[in-house]
């Protein structure tokens, strides 16, 4: 009798143990997903912020672009306009 109560004793300890031990790594793991889901917003904003900095860096190229078309057409003009009264 002495011998199934020790064993029973052992295998409680052991069955407390193993609970102690998950609920550690239970934990363990919520911290972990917290940190990934901290992780994971971060790197989004991240993302957004550099899309939205492309995207203003792509409409300034444009406009640069149409300044410069605007620019050379003016050029073109003048160009004419010097000749004519050079020639003139």
């Amino acid at each position: 009798m002495l011998q199934v109560l020790e064993k029973y004793t052992t295998f409680y300890d052991i069955t407390l143990n193993v609970k102690k031990k998950k609920n550690e790594l239970k934990k363990k793991l919520d911290r972990l997903k917290a940190r990934r889901m901290k992780l994971r917003l971060s790197i989004n904003l991240k993302w957004k912020m550099k899309k939205s900095y492309e995207s203003q860096m792509l409409e300034k190229l444009h406009m640069l672009t149409t300044d410069q078309k605007s620019l050379e057409d003016e050029l073109i003009e003048m160009k004419k306009k010097f000749e004519e009264l050079s020639i003139g």
